[in-house]
């Protein structure tokens, strides 16, 4: 299917529509056109365009791993796409860090640092893909929940750190939607499974997140305020929290 189509971008985007189909042949689908892309784009680290691209693909490619888990009936199979999932992410961000990194160790007045508008770009994406790490666990969390395996409350503490690694990075980027989402679900993990004044923490994140996309990324506004809304129905009591994650992941 599709196979006169050659762009990565187009590949990116029909991989995109079949994940929406949300049934077994979307996904493989959708995992054979992200796959295709990526064989597309250059690994070529000198190139942010492309290091860009391929991180939205893979990231793309892994979340679908995260959904697939979600329509799971087995445990261990559900297990297996989470662990396929965290793996894509972490290549992901080695990609990305590898160019911040890169950029840091530059002094502040070289002129080969990154202009402060890729440089941004390169922080979003690495704090959207921290914060599908953060999604993807909690994911977790919750399959082994239905499946009455004990809570392990160290996994909390885990989480948190995920979620708040990414808030930070994410402040660095340049995506309000990205920022704004990842508060959202950090607001509902809290909700689910930690304390109210942690819900209450990252639902302030998530309105002054809202705030900051309206002032500096009016582009994203329209995205950010659907998921401010979409999301904020998740967090009224900790039974729709998580009965909302094998729903919306």
């Amino acid at each position: 299917m599709h196979d006169n189509v050659t762009n990565p971008k187009e590949l990116h985007t029909l991989g995109l529509n079949a994940e929406l189909r949300g049934d077994a042949s979307g996904y493989l689908e959708a995992h054979e056109l992200f796959g295709r892309a990526l064989e597309l784009v250059p690994r070529d680290l000198s190139d942010n365009d492309a290091i860009l691209l391929r991180g939205d693909i893979m990231r793309d490619d892994a979340f679908t791993h995260t959904r697939e888990a979600t329509r799971e009936r087995s445990f261990i199979m559900a297990l297996g796409h989470t662990a396929v999932a965290q793996q894509c992410l972490k290549a992901t961000m080695e990609d990305v860090s590898r160019v911040i990194v890169r950029d840091d160790q530059r002094t502040a007045d070289s002129i080969l640092r990154l202009p402060a508008e890729e440089y941004a770009m390169l922080k979003a994406n690495l704090g959207t893909t921290i914060s599908l790490l953060g999604r993807t666990a909690v994911v977790e969390k919750e399959i082994a929940r239905r499946a009455n395996l004990p809570e392990d409350r160290g996994d909390n503490k885990a989480i948190r750190k995920v979620f708040a690694e990414a808030h930070k990075t994410l402040q660095q980027g340049d995506n309000g939607y990205y920022l704004t989402n990842n508060a959202l679900n950090a607001a509902r993990f809290e909700a689910a499974f930690g304390s109210l004044a942690g819900l209450a923490w990252w639902w302030m994140r998530s309105k002054l997140a809202l705030s900051w996309t309206k002032r500096h990324d009016l582009r994203n506004y329209t995205a950010a305020l659907d998921t401010f809304r979409t999301r904020s129905v998740h967090l009224r009591a900790p039974d729709v929290a998580k009965e909302s994650i094998l729903v919306k992941p």
